[in-house]
C-alpha cells in the first residue's frame, strides 16, 4: 500500500534541513548561492565561468596525465587561454578517448576524492567515469533550483519516472525510505510491462505530485496510455521531461494529458542536468555555474546565433575526473538574447537532437536516410540509430556501405570524422553528420565516428582528428552505416569505387534494392 506524502512545510523546514545537516553537504547553502547569482548580468555570469574555465584547464594540465601529455603535445598553455578562440585549439575530447585513456584522465591530486560510475556515452555505449566527490551536492542544488523554476518547492512530492534504481533490495529499501521522507517517489517507466502504465497512474492518482518528471517517450506512453482509458489524475503543478529533445507536438500532448506546463530539461549522464527552461519556455538556460557550452559547427568553429551546430560541454566544478570539450553527440541551436525572466545566464535556442544516451526506456526509430520518423530531422553529429521499443521485432541492419574505399589524406587538426566526397555520399546513402562504422581492411581496425562532406568529384576520403591516428593515407577501408528496421528484408545502397574513390557500380542491380 502507497503512504500519502509528508505534510509539505513539515518536509521543507525540519525533515530536510535536519537530513542536510546530518550529511553536512552543505545543498541548502548552495542552492542559496546559485540562486543569487543567476539574477546577475549575463556578462557577469559568463566572465564569472571563463575564470572557472581557465582554472579547470590550468589544474588538468598540472594534476591530470591524460591533459598534461595533450597541452605538451598540442603547445598550448593554458596560462595564455585569452579567448574562446585561443580555447577551440584545445582538441576535443570524445567518449571513445575517455574509454581509451581510463585512469589517464583521473586527478592525481592526493587532495581530490572521487568514486567510480558506469554510465553510457552518446552512443548508448557503456562509460566508466569517476565523478568529483565535492561535487555531488552542486548536482543535487542545480535540480532544486530547476525546480523551483517550476513552482515547486522543497517538500513538496515529487514523482519521478526512473529507469534505474540501486541494485540489491536491502539498497533499493534503504532508497525509499529515504526519499520518502523527501517526499519523493520513484516510479519505473512505463514501457517497464505490460502493466506498467495502470500501475503508475495508480500510484499518481495517490501520491499527487506537484511535480512529475521522466524521459520524455515514459512520458509520452504515460499521456497517451492516460488519455486512452479516460483517466484524469490530480493536475501536477508541472511536468519536467528530459532524454529527448522536447518538440511542440509531444509539449501538447504531454501538458494536456496531465493538466500542466511541460519544461524541457537538457542532461548528460556524463554530467547530470546541464540547462533547462525557465517559465518563459522560450529557449534553455545553460547552468553555467557547473558548465562551459559551445555550440560547434562542422568545421569546429562557434556557430552563430541561431545556427544550429554539436553541443560541446565542458564540466567547471568536477577536478577529480575533469572532462574539457567533450563531444556530446547532440545538436543545438546557438543562441545570444537575454530572457524576459531576468536571469542572466545564457540561453540555447533550443535542443534539436539527442544521441540517446540516457534518454529513457525506449526511443524512436529512424527511416531510411537516418532521419528520424519521430522528428523527420537527421541525426546530429555523431548521432546513434535510435532504439526502437524493446517489444518490438526492429532490429539494427546495415543500410549503406561504400566498399573498397581508400583512404586519400589525413587531417590530425580537423575535427573527428570521415570527409567524403558528397557524391559518394549520395549515392551510398548516408547523411552529413550521420553515424559510421569504418573496417580498415589494411591494419583491421574498426571504429565508429561521422560523415562530413568533401567536395563533390573530388575522390577525397580523408580521415581527421583521432580517425587519422587509425587510418592511414592509402589504406583500404570499408564505410558503413545503420537503421533499425522491422522489416525481414531492408533497402540496402552497397556502391564499389575504384582506388581513387571514384564510383564503379553497384553492388546490388540498382541503388536501395532489397537484400
Amino acid at each position: 500500500m502507497l503512504l500519502r506524502p509528508l505534510p509539505a512545510p513539515f518536509v521543507r523546514h525540519v525533515v530536510y534541513p535536519v537530513y542536510r545537516g546530518l550529511r553536512a553537504d552543505r545543498v541548502l547553502e548552495t542552492l542559496d548561492r546559485l540562486e543569487q547569482a543567476e539574477w546577475r548580468s549575463r556578462a557577469e555570469i559568463e566572465e564569472a565561468a571563463w575564470r572557472r574555465l581557465l582554472e579547470i584547464a590550468a589544474y588538468a594540465a598540472e594534476h591530470v596525465p591524460y591533459y598534461r601529455d595533450l597541452f605538451c603535445r598540442t603547445g598550448l598553455d593554458p596560462s595564455r587561454i585569452e579567448n574562446p578562440r585561443d580555447f577551440e585549439a584545445l582538441p576535443l575530447l570524445s567518449a571513445e578517448i575517455v574509454r581509451r585513456e581510463g585512469r589517464r584522465l583521473v586527478s592525481g591530486d592526493p587532495l581530490r576524492r572521487g568514486y567510480q560510475v558506469e554510465t553510457t556515452g552518446p552512443g548508448g555505449e557503456r562509460l566508466q567515469l569517476w565523478r568529483d566527490a565535492r561535487e555531488a551536492p552542486l548536482r543535487r542544488a542545480v535540480v532544486l533550483r530547476g525546480y523551483r523554476w517550476a513552482g515547486v518547492d522543497i517538500g513538496e512530492p515529487v514523482a519521478i519516472l526512473s529507469e534505474s534504481s540501486p541494485g540489491g533490495r536491502f539498497e533499493r529499501r534503504a532508497e525509499e525510505i529515504r526519499n520518502y521522507f523527501k517526499n519523493v517517489l520513484l516510479l519505473p517507466p512505463a514501457g517497464a510491462g505490460p502493466d506498467a502504465p495502470g500501475r503508475i497512474a495508480a500510484a499518481l492518482g495517490a501520491w499527487r505530485p506537484a511535480l512529475l518528471a521522466g524521459p520524455l517517450p515514459a512520458l509520452s506512453e504515460l499521456a497517451a496510455f492516460c488519455s486512452r482509458e479516460g483517466i484524469r489524475l490530480r493536475p501536477p503543478r508541472a511536468v519536467v521531461s528530459f532524454g529527448e529533445p522536447l518538440d511542440a507536438e509531444r509539449r501538447r500532448a504531454v501538458g494536456e494529458a496531465f493538466g500542466a506546463p511541460v519544461y524541457a530539461r537538457y542532461q548528460r549522464p556524463e554530467f547530470s542536468a546541464v540547462a533547462m527552461e525557465c517559465s518563459q519556455h522560450g529557449g534553455l538556460h545553460v547552468f553555467a555555474d557547473m558548465f562551459y557550452v559551445e555550440v560547434l559547427r562542422e568545421s569546429g568553429r562557434a556557430a552563430l546565433p541561431g545556427e544550429s551546430g554539436e553541443l560541446v560541454v565542458t564540466g567547471l566544478t568536477g577536478r577529480y575526473m575533469p572532462l574539457i570539450r567533450y563531444r556530446t553527440g547532440d545538436s543545438a541551436v546557438a543562441g545570444d538574447r537575454d530572457c524576459p525572466c531576468g536571469r542572466g545566464l545564457p540561453l540555447l535556442e533550443r535542443i534539436e537532437g539527442c544521441a540517446g544516451a540516457g534518454a529513457g526506456p525506449r526511443h524512436a526509430g529512424a527511416g531510411r536516410g537516418g532521419v528520424s520518423r519521430a522528428t523527420g530531422r537527421e541525426p546530429a553529429a555523431g548521432k546513434a540509430p535510435q532504439r526502437p521499443d524493446e517489444r518490438s521485432a526492429e532490429r539494427l541492419v546495415v543500410k549503406s556501405k561504400i566498399h573498397k574505399a581508400h583512404v586519400s589524406a589525413t587531417d590530425a587538426d580537423d575535427i573527428d570524422c570521415l570527409r567524403i566526397d558528397e557524391r559518394l555520399l549520395e549515392l551510398g546513402d548516408i547523411a552529413p553528420c550521420e553515424r559510421i562504422l569504418i573496417v580498415n581492411a589494411t591494419s583491421g581496425v574498426r571504429l565508429e565516428t561521422i560523415a562530413l562532406r568533401a567536395p563533390a568529384g573530388s575522390g577525397a576520403v580523408v580521415a581527421c582528428g583521432a580517425v587519422a591516428h587509425l587510418c592511414r593515407g592509402g589504406d583500404e577501408i570499408g564505410v558503413m552505416a545503420f537503421t533499425w528496421s522491422g522489416a525481414r528484408a531492408g533497402r540496402f545502397s552497397n556502391i564499389l569505387v575504384d582506388a581513387d574513390n571514384r564510383f564503379v557500380r553497384f553492388l546490388t542491380e540498382k541503388a536501395g534494392d532489397m537484400l
